[in-house]
């Protein structure tokens, strides 16, 4: 299962960085874009989540960056990041509200250093959670939920 999600993860770098070569229409709320049988369906601005956003994944409270939905067949990907001020605090706080809300945990980790990163599933989704520094040094919150296959 592991090795599924970093798949889907490269799919997601692979498909942000070829959207701007794909096939792209709006239709006022978001933008699509296609690169074969993937679809990507990116908010126009920051502060909004991407398109079907599962309300039953918990977020953390913050500043909405990006956020994107990746449709392929029956499998979609959702991303957010989310701006926060405390690297621990924010991690903790997201793992407990994931833990609330019935999704078990497979792997957490955190140092002060790097972040913390961890997983996350329910019947429904799993979920890759992290808090890092970004390369401007600001502190974000990450998600990655994708469905499960039934």
């Amino acid at each position: 299962m592991l090795g599924q999600h970093f798949r889907l993860m490269a799919t997601l770098i692979l498909c942000i960085g070829l959207t701007t070569a794909a096939c792209t229409s709006s239709d006022g709320k978001t933008t699509t874009s296609t690169v074969g049988d993937l679809t990507v369906n990116e908010p126009v601005k920051a502060g909004t989540l991407a398109k079907d956003f599962p309300p039953e994944v918990p977020l953390i409270e913050g500043q909405i960056g990006e956020s994107y939905a990746l449709e392929n067949a029956d499998v979609t990907t959702w991303t957010v990041d989310i701006a926060v001020t405390d690297a621990e605090t924010s991690f903790n706080e997201g793992m407990a509200a994931l833990e609330n809300a019935g999704f078990t945990k497979g792997f957490s980790s955190f140092d002060n250093e790097s972040g913390g990163a961890s997983i996350w599933e329910n019947e429904n989704y799993s979920v890759i959670f992290n808090v890092s520094q970004n390369d401007s040094g600001d502190t974000v919150a990450g998600y990655v939920i994708t469905t499960l296959a039934n």
